[in-house]
């Protein structure tokens, strides 16, 4: 594959000036971004929640019908939500945790793992962190030995 750098410099102009590496979500936007915001800011300007320059449920339904074919599964068994600190405040508020119960995360993980499940030690449940090792096996051990008949949640995000 060839990459077409013309094409990338013209989508994200900040690349002339240097390099940037995507993280988490503070990666300055493509032009095309900009324009599809531009439109829609001057629609919502115009007629509000009204505007159909990006008409959301419908938007939410295309992306839905595109995953349910490479999942293959039906659109109405998606859920879309807007980023990963939702997903896992939906994850753990939704589950039935009990004082002594355990939830496993990773040291020095990425707080949309962290905070949603804080809450849980109000409750009794405790938070335990596993290190980050020095290899693959060495990290899978380690996490073994961690788990125990209490541990409810091992929580590890493909960050790290």
């Amino acid at each position: 594959m060839t990459i077409n750098w013309t094409t990338i410099y013209k989508a994200y102009p900040v690349n002339k000036e240097m390099i940037w590496l995507n993280n988490c979500g503070t990666t300055p936007a493509g032009s095309h971004i900009v324009k599809a915001l531009s439109r829609f800011i001057q629609g919502y300007a115009k007629k509000g929640v009204l505007t159909k320059t990006a008409v959301y449920p419908e938007v939410q339904n295309n992306i839905k019908k595109i995953l349910s074919n490479l999942l293959n599964c039906s659109p109405d068994e998606l859920s879309l939500i807007h980023n990963t600190a939702e997903g896992m405040n939906f994850i753990s508020h939704g589950l039935n945790l009990s004082i002594g119960d355990e939830v496993i995360l990773l040291e020095n993980e990425y707080p949309s793992n962290v905070y949603p499940w804080r809450h849980l030690e109000e409750k009794g449940v405790k938070l335990v962190i596993t290190p980050m090792e020095s290899s693959p096996e060495t990290f899978l051990k380690a996490l073994e030995r961690l788990i125990t008949k209490k541990t409810r949640v091992v929580s590890l995000s493909a960050v790290h």
